[in-house]
């Protein structure tokens, strides 16, 4: 079966999923079918439209994914809202795209809410890219832009590290270089692949 990717916000789980892309696995993003979706001739994009108002869209007529970020992070109710129109569409996509793979094991799925659609039953193992919340903190200020409230308040908007890490079957910290992340998923990586020659 294929490997699960999850994590928190600005944990690094992009990074990590395109690091072992360059070791050799196939990758399959869950935002980036997201993206889609809210694209003008996507599936979602009149659902999302109706439901968020003309508030959301730039003057060519497409959804600002910033400006919906705001409001969804600052509203749990809108937030579920939009969860309630997407994620259907986006379980569907993945499932597609991981039987047109055959589930096989060198296939990575990185879904940011993987544990919070209870997508795990889809992989073999699910793998955590983790990191302390003062880090993630000030990744979300140098990257995104936020003061601290708003990074607080992004955090606070999803399921805790902790109860992620709980759950996993392996944890990965990205505290340091790159070039420690990318020492460490080399050497799961490698486990897991030889430990599937012989499954």
């Amino acid at each position: 079966m294929a490997l699960g990717l999850t994590g928190g916000i600005a944990t690094g789980k992009s990074t990590a999923a395109s690091i072992l892309e360059r070791f050799g696995a196939h990758v399959i993003e869950a935002d980036e079918i997201s993206r889609k979706l809210l694209e003008k001739d996507g599936n979602a994009y009149e659902e999302v439209v109706a439901a968020f108002g003309g508030e959301i869209l730039t003057e060519e007529g497409r959804i600002n994914r910033n400006k919906l970020g705001e409001i969804i992070f600052n509203d749990s109710r809108r937030r579920q809202k939009l969860e309630k129109i997407t994620h259907p569409y986006i379980i569907k996509k993945l499932k597609k795209r991981l039987a047109a793979r055959n589930y096989s094991r060198d296939t990575v799925a990185e879904v940011p809410l993987l544990y919070e659609t209870q997508l795990q039953h889809l992989f073999e193992e699910v793998w955590v890219i983790s990191c302390s919340e003062e880090e993630q903190i000030s990744r979300l200020k140098n990257r995104d832009g936020l003061d601290s409230a708003e990074a607080c308040s992004r955090l606070s908007a999803q399921m805790s590290l902790k109860d992620k890490e709980a759950k996993a079957d392996q944890v990965i910290k990205n505290e340091g270089s790159l070039e420690e992340l990318e020492d460490e998923l080399k050497k799961v990586w490698e486990n897991w692949m030889d430990k599937n020659k012989f499954d």
